[in-house]
């Protein structure tokens, strides 16, 4: 009978996006109800309280209840997260929690798998027809089932961190081609060095190319892919995958030629210098400041607040260096199996997973807690969500005043919702003709043909194997973060190389590489 219900309920989905898929009774309590959820908040949101996101401010007035939110910042989260764990816990986490930490600490949370179709009927329905195998997908080796899904079920936008944009103005004052290889991209950043490429009548007031190690679509790791390396690929981590086997990418040649290159363009003024300790901020000043001819970003869109400047950048496809292919990892599976965890500390569990529920109704639920009021940043056409336009004064006119002047950028797009954990969202938004998705979505699509041939099984890892792991391997990224630097800065040697690889050894990087080849294949006999 119940099989029927959800084959049921799941007709109804089909049948009419903007209706909810079960009958459920609002408010979910009369009586005064707080729950406390600690939430990862995106770097550029400017909201300071959550309550007053459209989708959150609806949903305590239909539900009556009322979340006391716990932001912590991006960056902040690992340091702040095991502080919770260890003492002061939330009701809920939402977006913060990984898979170790819930199958290291299970008594911390609580089992849901058997509540799931009682209290989430809208959740449930949609698992059933859009999320195959979504059981085995989100059940630990327990048994038990902690965490509803938040984020896109799969959004090809996700799959890679940055793409390259170029100043066209520049090019065309300097009547330059487009580069169509790192090394043609080499003579245009001569040119934006030596030329007044902007035109203000200071030939030396132009960055030529910007990067930014703290921020995570502008890391050595885009330069990298330039010859072939994956290494820091969103998909990934220090390895590679070639005819499904797991290779050691940190070893390879291509790795240290990127190196060695990076640190040439910077002693060559080519390259700024500053973005191996430059924060996020002060590249996207420079960026903002349209004194960058080229760099890595989500889009052109992402702190561009001036329109005019923001459509002289065009993007780059990827650009290979000489002898070389570029390749890239990418992350196939955006899903966040621990999306909404509940813990041991929450006196109203089933009012929590009513609360999410409503947030998870129907499509529009969900793109509005992410993306904000339909109509804005988004709107339906033909009953698909799709991306749109707008602009300050549209911004305006929906309440937006405070951050209106950032309409049209990240800053803007991360303030309307729960950006970095929304309820799942079945499909992305669809592009608007013109607009900041439908250009991203063009740039991303000319990476493809360069995606390494996978990525990492889905599967959760057993306990006592990432232990194991986090045992053995501690320190293996901080050294290859800090050789990666210091190359960059003074350039690599004969003898820094060999130390490097030696350090490799010491730091379990064959242990390593095993490791991940189990994770691909989800075995672990």
């Amino acid at each position: 009978m119940k099989r029927l219900v959800s084959l049921f309920l799941a007709l109804v989905m089909v049948l009419s996006l903007s209706v909810s898929l079960a009958e459920v009774t609002y408010p979910l309590t009369t009586e005064p109800v707080t729950i406390t959820i600690a939430v990862a908040q995106h770097n550029s949101d400017a909201v300071e309280d959550f309550n007053t996101k459209y989708a959150i401010k609806m949903a305590e007035e239909v539900t009556g209840v009322h979340i006391e939110w716990i932001p912590i910042q991006e960056g902040n989260t690992t340091e702040k997260v095991a502080t919770m764990l260890a003492g002061d816990l939330p009701d809920v986490f939402l977006g913060l929690v990984g898979d170790t930490a819930i199958a290291q600490n299970p008594s911390l949370f609580v089992p849901i798998e058997d509540m799931i179709e009682e209290y989430c009927p809208n959740i449930y329905a949609t698992y059933e027809e859009s999320v195959d195998g979504w059981r085995t997908f989100m059940t630990y080796p327990d048994g038990h089932i902690y965490g509803l899904i938040a984020n896109y079920r799969f959004n090809p936008n996700n799959a890679i961190n940055g793409t390259m944009w170029i100043n066209q103005t520049w090019l065309d004052n300097l009547g330059l081609a487009m580069p169509t290889t790192l090394k043609e991209l080499e003579e245009v950043l001569i040119a934006f060095r030596d030329l007044d490429a902007d035109g203000d009548g200071d030939a030396t007031n132009e960055i030529p190319w910007d990067w930014c190690q703290k921020y995570y679509a502008a890391k050595w790791a885009e330069i990298a892919f330039m010859f072939g390396s994956t290494m820091g690929s969103r998909g990934g981590g220090w390895f590679d995958i070639v005819d499904g086997k797991v290779t050691g990418a940190a070893r390879e040649e291509n790795f240290r030629a990127a190196l060695e290159y990076m640190n040439y363009l910077c002693k060559e003024g080519l390259l700024n210098i500053e973005g191996i300790t430059q924060t996020s901020d002060q590249y996207n000043a420079n960026v903002d400041g349209g004194k960058v001819g080229v760099f890595t970003e989500w889009t052109n869109a992402t702190h561009i607040s001036d329109p005019e400047l923001r459509a002289q950048y065009v993007y780059v496809g990827p650009l290979s260096a000489e002898g070389y292919t570029f390749r890239t990892m990418p992350s196939t599976l955006t899903a966040n199996r621990n999306g909404f965890v509940i813990t041991s500390a929450c006196e109203n569990v089933e009012l929590a997973l009513q609360w999410w529920d409503y947030m998870s109704r129907d499509v529009a639920a969900t793109h509005a807690a992410r993306s904000g009021p339909e109509g804005l940043t988004w709107e339906m056409i033909d009953g698909v969500p799709t991306s749109r336009s707008y602009t300050a004064e549209d911004a305006i006119a929906f309440g937006y005043e405070s951050i209106a002047q950032h309409a049209g950028t990240s800053v803007f797009a991360a303030s309307m919702g729960l950006t970095n954990c929304p309820p799942m969202i079945v499909d992305s938004l669809a592009a608007a003709p013109g607009g900041s998705t439908q250009t991203r979505a063009y740039a991303v699509k000319s990476y493809e043909p360069y995606y390494t041939e996978q990525s990492m099984s889905v599967g959760i890892v057993p306990t006592e194997a990432q232990e194991e792991f986090d045992f053995a391997t501690e320190g293996l990224s901080d050294h290859i973060n800090a050789f990666a630097a210091e190359s960059i800065m003074n350039g690599v040697t004969d003898d820094s190389w060999n130390a490097y690889l030696k350090k490799l050894d010491d730091l379990n990087y064959d242990y390593y590489l095993e490791f991940m080849q189990k994770k691909l294949e989800g075995n672990w006999d």
